[in-house]
């Protein structure tokens, strides 16, 4: 059984490692992964809402903060070469996002994020054909 401190632990870290400063507190039975699909989904959401209204420093921040959890030790969903080439992508994707917002260029940015948002959905693709038989 895991102690109250042992939880309060655990988050702690998860959360330094995503640079995450207000990720749920999870329960002991969700995985990292999970723990940091969530703070990852936050991101992006917080992403979005700073491109829509060009707030570029958020947008930054919030790219930043997805490529530190793609880049975490903790963050192998599936041991495979196509996983490690996907979560290269998104890192990439993260980058572009991050260099758009550094020109204030919005248009950039959407399209970098549009691009983003793929590659997401082709990762969980991925990860949904691993998980059958």
């Amino acid at each position: 059984m895991i102690t109250a401190k042992r939880a309060m632990f655990v988050f702690a870290v998860t959360a330094l490692i995503a640079g995450a400063t207000n990720v749920a507190l999870v329960s002991s039975q969700e995985s990292a992964e999970t723990s940091l699909m969530q703070a990852k989904s936050d991101y992006a959401h917080r992403l979005l809402d700073a491109l829509v209204v060009e707030d570029f420093g958020a947008v930054r921040d919030e790219a930043f903060r997805l490529k530190a959890v793609a880049e975490t030790a903790d963050w192998k969903a599936i041991e495979s070469e196509a996983f490690v080439r996907q979560s290269e992508a998104f890192i990439r994707a993260t980058d572009e996002i991050m260099a758009a917002a550094r020109e204030e260029n919005g248009d950039a940015v959407a399209l970098a994020y549009m691009d983003l948002t793929l590659k997401c959905v082709h990762c969980h693709r991925l990860l949904r054909r691993a998980d059958k038989p």
